[in-house]
């Protein structure tokens, strides 16, 4: 554009001169130039005008042409300050330029993209620095030109309509924007630039929302901390008023916050009394120094109130920090102590007691008070001194433990030792010290400890030496008769497990011929039917051998229940696996047949399970209780009788129960069913000895538990089992 200016110019000039040539050439050859020709030939517009007047047109060219170089003159100023405008035009907008690339908060210019409806649809970046792509985590990527949603990923729709309503009503807004993939805290500012375009400024102010964070945090345990402690704090202006105080001050003082905020000090306690006397505040206003007194309030409470000044940045005084220690209860308890400490004394002098202390620096035992008579009144001894007034028999065990002590063998002094009264007595007193201090290498620095009359204590010790010898006569004595009574005990149950035996023997005989009968009837059937089968033809091999098969088949059914009842009285030498519920079965099949004609029904509910036991002894239990079961029922005549038993196992232990519908065992001697020899049956066939035996069997034997109680059925009997009884079982 300045280069075009200056051909222009140039070629103006250059045309003014040829017109100022033309001119002059017109005065000084105005003859020549007045011929027709000439005149004719010539474009001049002066020529023409002043044809006749030649200098007049020269006059007009000088003119004008002057008017014209004033014109260039101007135009080349203006030109140049045109120029020098655009330069520093030029320098400021770099200035700027250079002030939005380097400056620390974001900015971009951006401008709204609408549908046709009006609607927003998207943002436009048209000018965007660096800090605006570091703080949105972008980097270097160029956002010129691009979209919101070209360049994030995620957008936010609320703030999106934040910006709309700017860029289309005006105004502005500052957020506080949490970006939490980039762990930053923003401060975003928009306004409007103009008609559908925005400018934002983003600044990170994680730093200061850190310092912001932990300031609030730091205040919050600050007021914490201040209206948790026990002591009440509050603060007061220079004119004593109340600005600010914690939970504790208001119920020592019993208003509350807005009752004594604002007051002075003076009416918050006393209530419109004036000032009180000799108060902190009033030494701390004159003085600058901290103060403090302790006074009884009206109430009773023994208070100590401490005034601390507090100065501002000026270092003058702002006002004063006030905290009040309720000593009410430390004042109490220090009478206590002192009442306390009184009868101490007391007791200690009645007792014929001291306390003493040893320290290494002077070696010097420092007795509180004299534990001993009159004529030993001084409080210092040494070690060889104290030792003097010891027993010849006891010196040398007090020497001994000392030197141990002083050289870090022993811990504690502890020597009962004799020591003359004021009528010469040998007197018995306990001396006991324990190291209190000691160095770098363990060596004792400082020892307390007390001394003790212990002369009624050591005459009684005596006589309980002598009162002991006496029962280790007895001991000794009893222990004689206990062999004899434990061998007499042994042949009883000796007795009673023979009897026991031969009950269940005699139980189980009774079995044997009632599972026997029915088959020997059978096969005197069979035998009796030969005879028939004869007279009517029908004796032939296959008659005969269906007959003998027959036989054959009860014959073994006997044999197979002789076998079971011999398994059942054989001893177990030892502990061995066996599976519960089959266990019950053959013992309820036993018995079956017999209960079967009694009209009882045995109804077993049983989980599957095993342990190492006693497999025979378990079934004479489970008998003895099922007996006991059926004995009820039958003495009772119930109707429908039902015997249910159950097994379920849990977690290291297996229960097994059984419940009968008998009524239940009269509570008078419920407690008594485990005693031997005790039974509830009037003729000769109760012993007593089976659930006493049971007893033996479960809790010495099988290492169990078996337990009784009523219900409103009737009797029910748990037996509790460990799974494996070579383990200690865990408690019931």
């Amino acid at each position: 554009m300045r280069f075009w200016l200056v051909i222009f110019i140039v070629l103006l000039l250059v045309l003014d001169i040829m017109w100022m040539l033309d001119g002059f050439l017109n005065v000084q050859y105005g003859n020549l130039l007045n011929s027709n020709s000439y005149a004719n030939q010539s474009t001049s517009f002066a020529y023409r005008v002043f044809a006749d007047k030649p200098l007049i047109s020269l006059y007009y060219r000088i003119v004008i042409s002057l008017l014209i170089l004033i014109s260039m003159i101007l135009g080349i100023i203006s030109i140049k300050r045109l120029t020098s405008y655009k330069d520093l035009l030029t320098a400021s907008d770099l200035k700027y330029r250079s002030l939005f690339m380097e400056m620390k908060s974001g900015f971009a210019l951006r401008k709204i993209i609408r549908d046709k409806e009006g609607n927003i649809e998207d943002i436009r970046f048209l000018e965007v620095n660096p800090a605006f792509r570091q703080h949105t985590g972008l980097g270097n990527i160029e956002m010129s030109g691009k979209s919101v949603r070209e360049v994030f990923t995620q957008v936010s729709e609320d703030l999106l309509a934040d910006y709309d309503k700017i860029a289309r009503y005006g105004g502005s807004f500052t957020k506080i924007h949490e970006a939490k993939g980039l762990n930053k805290t923003l401060r975003i500012t928009a306004y409007q630039h103009e008609e559908n375009v925005f400018a934002t400024l983003i600044e990170d102010i994680t730093k200061e929302k850190e310092i912001e964070d932990e300031l609030v945090e730091s205040n919050q345990l600050k007021s914490i901390l201040l209206n948790t402690i026990n002591e009440g704090v509050y603060f007061i202006t220079e004119d004593r008023q109340i600005i600010w105080a914690n939970e504790r001050i208001m119920s020592l003082i019993g208003n509350s916050e807005q009752e004594i905020l604002g007051k002075k000090c003076f009416d918050a306690w006393y209530q419109n009394r004036e000032k009180c006397n000799n108060c902190p505040v009033d030494t701390t206003l004159d003085s600058h120094q901290a103060a403090r007194i302790e006074t009884l309030t009206e109430n009773g409470k023994f208070l100590e109130i401490y005034s601390n000044p507090v100065y501002s940045s000026q270092e003058t005084l702002k006002g004063m920090v006030i905290t009040v220690y309720d000593l009410t209860d430390w004042k109490a308890a220090l009478d206590k102590l002192e009442k306390k400490q009184e009868h101490l004394n007391l007791a200690l002098e009645a007792g014929d007691m001291s306390s003493w202390e040893w320290n290494a620096v002077d070696n010097f035992i420092n007795l509180e008070r004299t534990a001993f008579y009159s004529h030993v009144s001084r409080q210092k001894w040494t070690p060889d001194e104290l030792a003097g007034l010891l027993h010849e028999n006891e010196q040398q065990m007090f020497y001994n433990q000392y030197k141990a002590i002083m050289a870090g063998k022993l811990k504690e002094l502890t020597v009962e030792a004799r020591i003359k009264n004021s009528q010469g007595e040998w007197v018995w007193y306990n001396i006991l010290g324990r190291i209190k201090e000691t160095d770098q290498e363990g060596k004792p620095l400082k020892m307390i400890g007390i001394i003790y009359n212990i002369n009624s204590l050591k005459t009684i010790a005596l006589e309980l030496e002598q009162t002991n010898q006496e029962l280790i006569d007895l001991k000794d004595k009893l222990e004689k008769e206990v062999v004899v009574r434990l061998a007499e005990l042994r042949d009883k149950d000796l007795l009673m497990i023979r009897q026991s035996r031969q009950a269940a023997m005699g139980e189980m005989i009774g079995n044997i011929a009632h599972q026997w009968r029915q088959p020997l009837n059978s096969i005197a059937v069979i035998i009796q039917d030969f005879m028939d089968a004869w007279d009517f033809g029908e004796f032939n091999r296959e008659y005969l051998s269906d007959k003998i098969n027959l036989c054959m088949s009860v014959i073994n059914h006997m044999s197979q229940t002789i076998d079971d009842f011999r398994d059942f009285f054989s001893p177990d030498n030892m502990p061995m696996p066996f599976e519960v519920d089959n266990q019950i079965v053959k013992t309820i099949n036993i018995l079956k047949d017999m209960y079967s004609k009694q009209g009882i029904e045995i109804i077993p509910n049983l989980e599957h399970c095993t342990v190492t036991s006693y497999a025979r002894e378990f079934s004479q239990v489970l008998i003895n209780v099922l007996n006991n079961s059926k004995d009820a029922i039958q003495d009772r005549k119930i109707k429908e009788p039902v015997i249910q038993v159950d097994l379920q196992l849990e977690q290291d232990k297996v229960i097994i129960t059984v419940q009968d519908n008998a009524g239940g065992i009269d509570p008078e001697i419920l407690e008594k069913i485990f005693d031997p020899y005790f039974t509830t049956k009037q003729d000769a066939n109760g012993t007593g000895l089976g659930l006493y035996m049971s007893k033996n069997i479960i809790e010495k034997h099988m290492k169990g538990e078996i337990l009784v109680k009523n219900t409103e059925k009737g009797a029910r009997f748990k037996i509790i089992l460990p799974l494996d009884i070579r383990y200690k079982p865990s408690s019931h």
